[in-house]
């Protein structure tokens, strides 16, 4: 169990409210005194090119009950996402993306201060840049971290250190990685699950079970790779 708490705190106050109502269910019964008729239920949506919301990232230290945020700067127009922690608990990665989402940058922040420390990765895209997965440490080797990215055109792993130095990518084909499963110390291997609409002739390494067929000609597969 950990020591901190990390959390998204949002203000919506800034939003324009979204005109929806509440209509009750066919077979729903009054009490008495109530109505079937639609009750407003406004949500706050920001239609395209209006005010967004703004998004705060938040520690919690549970030993002294304090609360401290992430000094990202202003947050109007920016999202943040995939919190990560280092292994010893003292720093906080996460994605932060322009509104646009076609830049992306990992950084990281002191877990005690809120301070930032560096700009670990950028990418940038044409179209869109899509952060989906938070990095994950390596258990055998806390200065590395393995991080999902579409950079190439197929969502892959690559291996990185602390430094944002990008050691190899660990994954390549026309394929896409659906998820990092699980991690072997032992081994020092990562076992990954994904799938390709061709044949995995291509694929190199040990594999801990056979390709499955599934709809639409697409194959699945978990494949073990040593690091």
């Amino acid at each position: 169990m950990g020591n901190r708490l990390a959390f998204y705190r949002m203000d919506q106050s800034m939003v324009t409210d979204y005109p929806l109502v509440d209509i009750p269910e066919v077979d729903w019964v009054p009490a008495k005194g109530e109505s079937r008729i639609a009750k407003a239920a406004p949500t706050k949506y920001p239609m395209a090119g209006e005010t967004s919301h703004k998004v705060t990232v938040g520690v919690y230290d549970m030993k002294t009950q304090q609360i401290i945020y992430l000094k990202a700067g202003d947050p109007t127009d920016r999202y943040f996402t995939n919190i990560a922690w280092s292994p010893d608990e003292k720093t906080i990665y996460i994605f932060e993306l322009n509104r646009d989402q076609n830049d992306c940058r990992l950084v990281a922040y002191d877990a005690a201060t809120g301070n930032k420390i560096a700009e670990i990765y950028r990418e940038t895209d044409r179209k869109y840049v899509e952060p989906s997965h938070p990095i994950q440490f390596i258990p055998w080797n806390a200065s590395q971290f393995v991080m999902q990215s579409q950079r190439d055109g197929y969502n892959h792993l690559y291996l990185y250190g602390k430094d944002g130095k990008m050691i190899r990518q660990i994954t390549r084909g026309s394929w896409v990685v659906m998820e990092l499963m699980a991690s072997t110390p032992r081994r020092k291997a990562l076992s990954t699950h994904l799938t390709s609409a061709v044949l995995f002739s291509a694929i190199s390494g040990p594999s801990t079970s056979k390709p499955v067929s599934v709809p639409c000609s697409t194959m699945a597969k978990v494949i073990t790779t040593p690091l």
